[in-house]
């Protein structure tokens, strides 16, 4: 299970393997994130907006994005880049590129078992 200490580890690599974004952590846990789920943790604030607006009218703390936004986006990562040393910024398929994901962000919304 993820705890907090988890996450003052930095990433050692980042590669798109696929449609996958894997990222090897310094301390050596490696992560696979599928695009449409960093998509729904996306940290700017029109997603977090949208993203209130949708729990307001259906309060569901698991659904991030109603899967007709997920069907509506696009998924793609095209590229990422990093700021500074302490996040990375994708850019998506419809070229969406205002979220800025910091480290601790990535490692806490990990999907390996191990995290959950």
């Amino acid at each position: 299970m993820w705890d907090e200490t988890q996450a003052v580890a930095r990433p050692a690599t980042f590669e798109l393997i696929g449609d996958q974004l894997a990222v090897r952590w310094e301390n050596g846990h490696e992560s696979f994130y599928r695009p449409e789920d960093l998509r729904a943790h996306c940290p700017c604030a029109l997603c977090k907006t949208q993203r209130a607006k949708t729990q307001a009218q259906q309060p569901d703390p698991l659904r991030l994005l109603t899967p007709e936004q997920a069907a509506g986006a696009a998924m793609r990562i095209l590229a990422y880049e990093p700021v500074g040393r302490y996040a990375v910024r994708f850019i998506w398929e419809d070229r969406h590129d205002t979220g800025i994901y910091d480290f601790r962000l990535l490692r806490s919304i990990c999907p390996c078992e191990a995290c959950r």
